[in-house]
């Protein structure tokens, strides 16, 4: 991606309502598809979550929203839709669900500022703590926080590049994001 303009995007979406929340092993599956999916279109993901119902991640990628050309924004719609279709496919194969399993389609939001960007990303690590899910951020397994903290350098990588302290050390930057986590939380919380 080097000599080229990067983007920093907050995806989401969840499934309907009549749709049976994931299981552990159901969440996991969806986190090989994710991160297969990622692989395959050239995206590099910075952080992500997912819950029994839905799934939020930050990506980098080239692609900006400026241009309304397909062609310029083919890695990230077909990351997008190779991840989803994949996740459908499985979620009707394995409930013999015939209709979709999508609340509605996927939002795409591209982040302008390091300070947006920051508080997208924390709010993405923090979202089961937000929804009550775990109480403490390094106890949810299906976020990059949580694999950070387990050693994955992928997932280390990610938060450094976004809390802007990419040469510092583990123990200092988990520190100050897990800080930054509760404080989300709290915020959150209050409203």
């Amino acid at each position: 991606m080097s000599g080229k303009s990067e983007f920093t995007v907050f995806v989401y979406n969840g499934f309907k309502k009549d749709v049976e929340p994931l299981t552990l092993e159901g969440r996991e599956i969806v986190r090989g598809i994710l991160f297969a999916a990622a692989e395959k279109a050239g995206i590099e993901i910075l952080a992500w979550c997912i819950t029994p119902v839905s799934y939020r991640i930050i990506i980098k990628t080239t692609q900006g929203f400026a241009s309304r050309k397909t062609e310029q924004r083919r890695p990230l719609v077909s990351f997008q839709k190779r991840f989803q279709q994949r996740v459908s496919s499985w979620v009707k194969y394995t409930t013999g669900r015939e209709h979709g399993i999508w609340r509605d389609r996927y939002k795409l939001s591209q982040l302008h500022s390091t300070p947006e960007t920051i508080v997208a990303v924390v709010s993405v690590d923090a979202f089961p703590m937000i929804v009550g899910l775990v109480d403490e951020p390094e106890d949810y397994f299906f976020t990059s926080y949580y694999h950070a903290c387990l050693g994955d350098k992928n997932a280390r990588k990610g938060i450094l590049q976004l809390v802007g302290t990419p040469s510092a050390s583990w123990p200092v930057a988990k520190r100050r994001y897990r800080k930054m986590l509760l404080e989300v939380t709290q915020d959150c919380s209050k409203s």
